[in-house]
């Protein structure tokens, strides 16, 4: 039920911090990037992932960082 979501980030939107938007299952979602934060580090967005199968739950969307060093 969860999804994995890898976005690619500039340096300084990982050391200043950053509000970006990134795709959601029900359209666009702002998505704020705090600043310090590292390469590979994994974010959890609560309830964005899949609905759960006879409507148990729902799912989350993992959104995970890569920095561009550009």
């Amino acid at each position: 039920m969860d999804l994995v979501h890898d976005i690619d980030i500039t340096f300084s939107q990982a050391a200043l911090g950053a509000i970006i938007e990134i795709e959601g299952l029900s359209g666009k979602i702002n998505f704020k990037i705090p600043e310090g934060t590292q390469s590979g580090e994994v974010f959890r967005l609560k309830g964005k992932g899949l609905p759960g199968l006879k409507g148990n739950g729902q799912g989350d969307q993992l959104v995970g960082t890569l920095i561009l060093y550009l």
